[in-house]
């Protein structure tokens, strides 16, 4: 065991399932497996065993490699991660789906990683393998509102894990003191956005905080349709995905609100009445 703590073949398996459940069709050989995990060819034979005896992973005959077994979806069988945000946002995100006509989704933090752990399809497409969608904190919308409305002490622990954004993650804050001045128009501003250059297209999202008394729990954020490289959203247009964002933010904010507040009188025997409806 690590002087930290951390066990160093726990997280040599953590590492081989997560690079198996990331692989094209879902099935990787040995080799690339050793590789993208960084563990010794040897080594990933012995935890690939273990693993297959236990029905975490299994063996493809027929196609050679390797593939998530029968195991690792049977722990997960107990429905959606974060399935009660999901029960709480999925009826105002099918409402900003409607309004729009973009591509809703929610997202949580996880260390320095954002997933996305629901989403409402409209005009692009996500693309999907499972139910879980993981990305780099810093290269979306939803990411950053996210790390922006962290409390400092955890904004520090996050930059000791990922480090300072390059340039190419996010322009507006590759510096430290860019970053502050980003984060703080941010949380003035109540929404993040994002754009990337995707060949001779620009990725646009835009996303806003969800928020309890405890802090963060996730964001809500819209995939916006491609613009060509070169040209930009109607400043109207833009307008109206951020007024229908907000709007969304702020029923939602209130429906986790109003489900705390209920369960803390259930607690003391008494009643909660009233929640401010806006869709």
């Amino acid at each position: 065991m690590r002087e930290d703590g951390q066990i160093g073949s726990v997280k040599k398996t953590m590492e081989i399932l997560r690079q198996i459940s990331d692989a094209e069709d879902g099935v990787i050989s040995l080799k690339e497996l050793a590789e993208r995990a960084g563990v010794p060819k040897s080594t990933c034979v012995h935890i690939l065993n273990t693993l297959c005896d236990g029905g975490y992973v299994q063996r493809m005959t027929t196609r050679g490699g390797y593939a998530l077994g029968p195991m690792s979806y049977y722990i997960a069988r107990n429905g959606k991660y974060q399935k009660r945000l999901v029960r709480l946002c999925h009826p105002v995100m099918t409402w900003l789906n409607r309004q729009t006509q973009q591509t809703v989704i929610l997202s949580v933090l996880h260390d320095s990683d954002k997933y996305i752990v629901h989403y409402v399809s409209g005009e692009r497409s996500l693309a999907q393998k499972g139910s879980i969608l993981l990305g780099h904190i810093f290269e979306t919308a939803t990411g950053r509102a996210m790390f922006a409305n962290l409390r400092p002490e955890q904004q520090k622990c996050l930059l000791a894990r990922s480090g300072m954004p390059d340039v190419r993650q996010w322009p507006e804050a590759s510096t430290p003191e860019d970053m502050q001045n980003t984060l703080a128009r941010i949380r003035q501003q109540g929404f993040a956005e994002a754009s990337t250059l995707i060949g001779d297209m620009v990725d646009m999202g835009i996303g806003g905080v969800i928020h309890d008394a405890n802090g963060v729990v996730g964001a809500i954020g819209m995939a916006l349709r491609y613009v060509p490289a070169g040209e930009s959203m109607g400043e109207r247009e833009r307008q109206n995905y951020i007024q229908h964002l907000m709007r969304a933010l702020r029923e939602i904010n209130h429906r986790l609100a109003f489900e705390d507040m209920q369960g803390a009188s259930e607690s003391k025997g008494e009643g909660f009445q009233g929640i401010s409806r806006e869709i």
